[in-house]
């Protein structure tokens, strides 16, 4: 049987940066199961794809033991030295779960070079992607044994409901982007910018891009124009903001450090990235702010 600790409120700091090894995945999924069928903006599969995003820091096993137990059939996983992507299924609708930037360790050092890759790769008709998310993409998405093909073999009535933190919701975009005569739904947290306006034009499906009150990451690449090179950046998907000030167990942290942070910007920016705040406020979206802590 697979158990995990709730995450102690002392513990908070140690669980800033994933994995998350002291969470409780998916605490109160039979009170706010999913939605598969709940196109709009919906906040209980806002909180289950805070949870998976946030998930997919972890190593295979843990991810797949941790989706068993909520209720998922394991379908694939690939692993690269800059991203991770993990594919699970129920009987109506497939997630895919992309990894987002490594902040330690080889993957971390592989991650800020992909991260930091903003000359733009030029596809056809004026579209133009961030390099580095680009081919961290090609490295997952065609090919024989990769996600492409694993695609195929599931069923065409399904719905794909596509994740990521951060990088992980880059990936997530070009992959949606590459699905085609099926629907895709994307739910992004914190995801930084992928393309130009062309890009941008050319996207049809539906994102729900969650962000953060102070949240840098998504302000990044800085819409930018040199030449040909880089034809800005741009966001695409429905904005949802949240606010981390509303969180009482949170706001006591912030004032702790607030007398060495000056502007209220600042004030929130180490926090506010990562997932298991964006976990936190999805689940405070649900009234349920307290699981997180004994």
């Amino acid at each position: 049987m697979f158990e995990q600790k709730i995450i102690q409120f002392t513990t908070f700091f140690k669980n800033i940066f994933p994995p998350a090894k002291e969470y409780l995945f998916f605490s109160k999924k039979e009170h706010h199961p999913f939605q598969p069928t709940e196109f709009d903006y919906c906040e209980n599969n806002a909180w289950w794809l805070s949870e998976i995003s946030m998930l997919a820091y972890d190593t295979p096993f843990f991810v797949e033991q941790a989706m068993t137990s909520a209720g998922f059939r394991h379908v694939g996983s690939l692993k690269k030295q800059s991203h991770s992507c993990f594919i699970f299924e129920q009987d109506d609708f497939i997630i895919i779960a992309f990894r987002g930037t490594q902040l330690h360790g080889r993957n971390g050092i592989s991650d800020y070079l992909t991260d930091i890759q903003v000359r733009q790769h030029s596809l056809s008709n004026g579209i133009q992607v961030h390099r580095g998310f680009y081919k961290a993409f090609q490295e997952v998405f065609p090919g024989s044994g990769m996600l492409e093909e694993i695609i195929t073999g599931l069923s065409p009535d399904k719905p794909i409901w596509i994740t990521g933190h951060s990088m992980g919701g880059a990936l997530a975009l070009l992959t949606a982007n590459s699905i085609k005569d099926r629907p895709v739904l994307v739910y992004t947290f914190g995801s930084p910018k992928v393309g130009n306006k062309c890009f941008v034009d050319s996207l049809t499906f539906r994102h729900h891009r969650i962000v953060n009150q102070g949240d840098p990451v998504p302000t990044l690449p800085p819409n930018i124009h040199i030449g040909k090179e880089i034809e800005g950046y741009y966001h695409y998907g429905e904005l949802k903001t949240m606010k981390i000030i509303d969180l009482p167990k949170t706001n006591r942290i912030f004032k702790n450090i607030s007398g060495f942070m000056d502007s209220p910007a600042n004030k929130y920016a180490f926090f506010a990235h990562s997932p298991i705040v964006y976990c936190l406020n999805a689940k405070t979206d649900l009234n349920e702010p307290d699981t997180f802590f004994r």
